[in-house]
């Protein structure tokens, strides 16, 4: 077995037995379904970049996942979702990543029509219900960043399979970043504002690659603050009140 799986170009063939053996051991339905599949995803793994990566993201994917229902009866009957997965997670470290953290994305890999960057708009409309509903700004932008990492798996998977190309990759990335931090100052100024009077508005102006829509997934992003008093307050309190929501922006994201 070591010397097949190395002939398919597994670097670490004692490792991906043990994998193996996790995975299929038992006579659970899950042992099963898995035994099924996994002799067809092992090719699969082999056909991307890191056969190895592959195969340990699909344990720590199916640790995550394996007791719910749907997700290996997915695998079994929807072909091209195995081996979508099988190649994302041998060919990128980050996309796994990101699925370890939302697993039920791998839903997404079922309809290529799923793997369109979604509008702005619609980004919007549930980052800011997802505020919204939420009384305390910690959880609020928890729910945001949750809400982000699915956007960026569903635009990493369609980098990694063609679905867009990078003239769309940059907005559609800036898109999730905007949103990001225009949910994530609704909640800080409401946190630093709290029972008081709102004496300004902050506003968070991109800068750099953000400013021209050109991020890529391992950007930062560079803004400046500014903000403006509202008639008649105290320009010097108003001041503190900006800079304590530019803080809490800061710490929330």
């Amino acid at each position: 077995a070591e010397e097949r799986l190395e002939a398919l170009g597994y670097a670490d063939p004692a490792g991906a037995i043990r994998h193996l053996q996790a995975l299929t051991s038992g006579v659970s339905r899950r042992a099963a379904i898995q035994r099924t599949l996994l002799p067809v995803m092992l090719g699969w793994f082999a056909d991307g970049p890191n056969p190895d990566a592959g195969l340990l993201g699909f344990r720590q994917v199916s640790d995550a996942l394996g007791s719910t229902p749907w997700y290996l009866r997915l695998l079994r009957d929807e072909s091209v979702v195995a081996e979508r997965l099988s190649f994302v997670l041998s060919a990128s470290r980050y996309a796994t990543d990101l699925l370890l953290q939302a697993p039920e994305s791998v839903r997404m890999l079922a309809d290529e029509d799923e793997l369109i960057p979604r509008s702005k708009d619609a980004l919007a409309t549930e980052a800011m219900a997802l505020v919204q509903r939420q009384t305390d700004p910690a959880a609020a932008v928890n729910a945001v960043r949750s809400m982000r990492r699915r956007e960026l798996f569903r635009l990493a998977v369609a980098d990694l399979l063609d679905v867009i190309d990078v003239a769309r990759l940059g907005p559609a990335l800036t898109d999730v970043a905007e949103v990001t931090v225009d949910a994530a100052l609704s909640a800080a100024t409401r946190s630093a504002v709290g029972d008081g009077e709102q004496l300004t508005e902050l506003c968070v102006i991109a800068m750099g690659r953000f400013g021209g829509r050109e991020l890529g997934f391992a950007s930062d992003l560079d803004v400046m603050f500014v903000h403006a008093p509202h008639p008649g307050v105290d320009e010097t309190a108003a001041g503190r009140q900006a800079m304590a929501i530019a803080e809490e922006l800061r710490s929330l994201l």
